[in-house]
Formats: structure tokens, C-alpha cells, sequence
């Protein structure tokens, strides 16, 4: 724990790091104050965790994700379920750089407990000599918690996206996987040769999830809900008001889970939100799950 924070204090206290952040109240510069906060020229001060995350929230916001949701998601992306996603993506990135030696400055919009960051950091490093400045956002502090205690290589920020902490122009990539997005702000934070890659569901994602539990709900409903998760011409064209869209790739796979996975995947998804308590332990005893795996990732430039 304290290993993190002196690794995170150390990246802060040098140009490339603190270079990235703003104030998110007064847009001033901010700069690491006595090794745990970091205080803009208006005083306005965001001390450091004990495991070296910070906190930018003026005020607590209440959200459906919780400790249990981040800490089962965590155990299903460990298993490799989103693995080909981001492979994908760190060859895209590694693609549109072109072997330039410049640190890679990430930021993932939306991090949740941090898995996704973690597996990119790592993949680019080892397939680069650049060095990766990676920076988690999300509004969740439980979320950024448990990011902060399983990788100690990023900056982890408890922020909103609407009032994100970072300065102009301030990345690289910007992913945004299966979170909300604001365009807006990925616009203003991105590089002038920057790119944004988003990641969205398909009609197919866990349509063997959605059929075990809709099954016995009337059918209108399944329908109304998959159309409202999965509208990927609407999020196509909502990319484009802002960035060039330079190409999209659908991935679709198959994941088989055995009983000991079944489980945290089921906690992980708001599919189950709402669905009889009955059904969702049917679906949790079952000694496997295979589901369908259908995202597509677009990539952006400004």
C-alpha cells in the first residue's frame, strides 16, 4: 500500500503526469504539495489515498454500481472474457502510432474497478519501448478503490466525466468500454493527433443470458430492452458529430463459463436488475454458461 503511493506521489511530482491534470473547479494548473495533495494556484486541494488514487468529487454521488458489482467484474475479466477486445485495441493503437518512441498518454473514460487499463498498460509496454501514462476515471469510489489496490502503475481518479480533472489536450487514446461517453469533453482533452476508441454491445451480446432470463417475461419487453441497449447506428453516427471515424471492427466470439464463473458474471450485469430472485439462482447453479460475445469498437480522430 505504501509502495503505491510513493510510485503514484513520484509520477505526480514529475512534468509528464502533473502536465495532464487541471483543477476541476477553477481549470488551474495543479502541482503535488508535501508528497499526498495536489493543489491548484487557487488552493483548491485532492490528497491522495493510501493507495495513491485521488478523489475529485466536490460531493457524493450515489450510483447502482457497487462494491459487489466491481469485485465480481474483476473475477470475470481475470478470466480472460474480454481478452480478444483488447487485444484489438492495443494493436489499433500500436498500429496508429508507427513505431514513434513517445510516451503513450491513456486515459480509459468510464474504468470501473480497472481491469481494462491494467491489461492495455501492460500489453503496450511489453510491445513497445514507449513509455504508457495511464489515468483511470470513474464516479465511482468503490470502483477506484479497488482499481488503486490492483495496479499501482496508473493514476486513478474518482471524477466526473462532465468535469473530468485533466487539461486540454491533455491524451493520446481515449477508450471508453461499455460506459457512458461525453464526446464533448473527449474532444477537449484529446491530442490534435489523438484518437478516441469506443466500445459498444452488438444485437448478439449475451443474447443466451437475455433469453435465460426473459424467457418466462412477455416478449415486448426483451425486444424494447435489446433495441435500447444496442442501437449501434445511433452510437455510429453520435461518434461522427465529433471525430473521423477512420473504421469500425465488430468482434464476435463465444465464452464458455464454468460454475465457479457463473456466478460473479451474473452480478456483473444489470441484465439481472430486477428479474425474480427465483430465476437468477437457476441461472447461477448451472455447472456452464456459454454466451455470445458481440462488440464493436470505432476508432476516431479529431
Amino acid at each position: 500500500m505504501r509502495e503505491n503511493i510513493k510510485k503514484i506521489a513520484a509520477a505526480l511530482a514529475s512534468p509528464a503526469y502533473s502536465n495532464l491534470l487541471r483543477c476541476p473547479i477553477c481549470m488551474g494548473s495543479m502541482q503535488l504539495r508535501n508528497g499526498q495533495s495536489l493543489v491548484c494556484g487557487s488552493k483548491h486541494s485532492y490528497d491522495l489515498s493510501k493507495r495513491g488514487s485521488v478523489h475529485f468529487l466536490s460531493r457524493p454521488v450515489r450510483t447502482k454500481y457497487e462494491k459487489t458489482l466491481f469485485e465480481a467484474r474483476k473475477k470475470v475479466m481475470d478470466s480472460g472474457f474480454f481478452a480478444p477486445v483488447l487485444s484489438h485495441i492495443s494493436e489499433r493503437i500500436n498500429g496508429s502510432r508507427q513505431n514513434r518512441t513517445e510516451p503513450i498518454r491513456l486515459l480509459d473514460a468510464g474504468c470501473g474497478e480497472g481491469s481494462h487499463l491494467s491489461a492495455l498498460q501492460q500489453q503496450l509496454s511489453s510491445s513497445s519501448d514507449a513509455v504508457v501514462l495511464a489515468a483511470g476515471l470513474d464516479i465511482s469510489k468503490d470502483a477506484i478503490a479497488l482499481a488503486s489496490k490492483n495496479n499501482g502503475e496508473a493514476l486513478w481518479c474518482v471524477a466526473d466525466l462532465a468535469h473530468s480533472p485533466f487539461a486540454d489536450r491533455s491524451f493520446d487514446f481515449i477508450v471508453n468500454i461499455l460506459s457512458p461517453s461525453n464526446y464533448a469533453e473527449f474532444q477537449r482533452l484529446l491530442a490534435d493527433t489523438g484518437h478516441v476508441i469506443k466500445v459498444f454491445p452488438g444485437p448478439d451480446y449475451l443474447k443466451e443470458l437475455r433469453s435465460l432470463l426473459y424467457s418466462s417475461t412477455n416478449s415486448s419487453h426483451s425486444t424494447s430492452l435489446t433495441r435500447s441497449f444496442y442501437d449501434n447506428l445511433a452510437t455510429i453516427e453520435r461518434v461522427s458529430e465529433y471525430f473521423e471515424v477512420l473504421g469500425s471492427q465488430r468482434l464476435h466470439y463465444r465464452f464458455l463459463m464454468h460454475q465457479p464463473l457463473i456466478e460473479p458474471f451474473i452480478a456483473m450485469t444489470p441484465l439481472s436488475w430486477g428479474m425474480k430472485e427465483s430465476l437468477v439462482q437457476q441461472i447461477k447453479q448451472r455447472l456452464t454458461l456459454e454466451v455470445t460475445v458481440d462488440l464493436t469498437v470505432i476508432i476516431g480522430r479529431r
